[in-house]
C-alpha cells in the first residue's frame, strides 16, 4: 500500500465502519454517541449523517458504539440505532425512525 492508496477519514474513537456493497467508494465512519459520517473516497467528501429526533421529540440516547448495517438488498439503505432503530433509503441524507423506544420494555 502506498501513501496515495489511503487517507484518514477520521480522528480520534473510531468504531465499526461499514462499506457500500457493490461501490467500494462509498463507506461509513462513525464514533462514539451515533456521530455518522458517509465519505466518498473517489471525492474524498465527507457528509455528517447522524440521525436526530424530530421538534418536539426528546433527544435521541445513542450508545458509545453503535450498530450500523448497509442494507445487501438496497445499497442506499442504512440501519442505524439509538433507543430506537433508524432507516435511511438515500445514504443517510434522511432518517426516519421504525421502531418505539426499545429500552422501556414494552
Amino acid at each position: 500500500i502506498k501513501n496515495k492508496d489511503w487517507f484518514l477519514t477520521l480522528g480520534g474513537d473510531g468504531h465499526q465502519p461499514a462499506v457500500e456493497p457493490g461501490n467500494p467508494d462509498i463507506m461509513y465512519s462513525q464514533w462514539q454517541q451515533g456521530n455518522l459520517t458517509r465519505h466518498d473516497l473517489k471525492t474524498r467528501e465527507g457528509v455528517y449523517i447522524k440521525p436526530q429526533p424530530r421538534p418536539g421529540e426528546p433527544a435521541e440516547r445513542f450508545n458509545w458504539d453503535v450498530p450500523i448495517n448497509v442494507s445487501s438488498h438496497d445499497a442506499k439503505r442504512l440501519y442505524f440505532a439509538s433507543q430506537r432503530v433508524w432507516r435511511s433509503d438515500d445514504r443517510g441524507d434522511s432518517w426516519n425512525p421504525i421502531s418505539g423506544d426499545l429500552t422501556k420494555n414494552g
